[in-house]
């Protein structure tokens, strides 16, 4: 497994999963999903989409 992290933008994530971008901005904004903000962008890594997606369906809860 690579070590390399990969850093995807809020419409990255959006269309991984097949949500809107603003949900994706709103979600952040909730800290229900980790950002990193970087010179006005809002900017997810990978690994931190996962836990989100992983946390929703022990859950059960809908995005």
């Amino acid at each position: 497994m690579s070590s390399e992290i990969m850093i995807m933008t809020a419409q990255e994530v959006a269309e991984l999963l097949r949500i809107s971008r603003a949900t994706v901005t709103r979600l952040a904004q909730r800290g229900e999903l980790a950002r990193i903000p970087v010179a006005g962008r809002l900017l997810f890594t990978r690994l931190e989409v996962t836990r989100f997606v992983s946390g929703q369906r022990q859950n059960g809860a809908p995005l």
